[in-house]
């Protein structure tokens, strides 16, 4: 992820004044097993007011799967899988709280994105980087993985965005690839400075 692409989302959210208002959930990625739609749906369906929506952005094999499921748990009217979309700018812009439900992930670029769109982030403890990512708990809130009671409670009280968009913003800074190329450059720099001074 470059700093310039991340720019493109920087406070692109900019949550309603109306409090009675529904939120909108954003879920993205490839419909496949390891990212556990299926236990959204089912956290949403458990605390989903009227008047929320979830949009899942992303295509795969297991799209009939879930659109049978959101069927049976009668929330299909609320619930929007539109495929796969080419530029988030829009999607993530209207939506106001970014979820994760998946049972295993690298480092999601994506949920990066969402901090620096101003998203509200809830998500699963699916990989040993999530904690960083989302600044231990002040830009994003983690659940156990697979625990649909615990997601649907996270989601229930999820904030309609980030409560400080600019320290939001710095935050998803660090993870860009510049700013990792300059953290392993100084970090090979004092290496060997250490190396010379032993050898002294």
């Amino acid at each position: 992820l470059r700093g310039s692409e991340l720019a493109r989302f920087a406070g692109l959210h900019r949550p309603a004044a109306a409090a009675d208002k529904g939120r909108h959930f954003m879920a993205i990625g490839r419909m496949m097993p390891q990212k556990n739609f299926g236990l959204l749906l089912d956290a949403f369906a458990r605390m989903a007011k009227p008047d929320d929506r979830l949009t899942i952005l992303g295509e795969g094999p297991e799209r009939p799967i879930l659109t049978a499921l959101a069927t049976s748990l009668g929330i299909a009217d609320r619930v929007a899988m539109p495929g796969h979309v080419a530029d988030l700018t829009q999607w993530l812009g209207d939506a106001d709280v970014f979820v994760m439900s998946s049972d295993y992930e690298g480092v999601p670029a994506v949920l990066i994105e969402a901090i620096a769109a101003n998203l509200a982030v809830i998500a699963t403890d699916c990989s040993i980087s999530m904690a960083d990512l989302v600044g231990h708990g002040r830009f994003g809130r983690l659940v156990p993985v697979g625990d649909e009671a615990a997601l649907a409670a996270a989601m229930d009280a999820a904030p309609r965005s980030q409560s400080d968009p600019l320290a939001a913003l710095d935050h998803a800074r660090r993870f860009t690839l510049e700013r990792g190329a300059a953290d392993y450059l100084d970090l090979m720099r004092d290496l060997m400075r250490e190396r010379a001074m032993l050898r002294a």
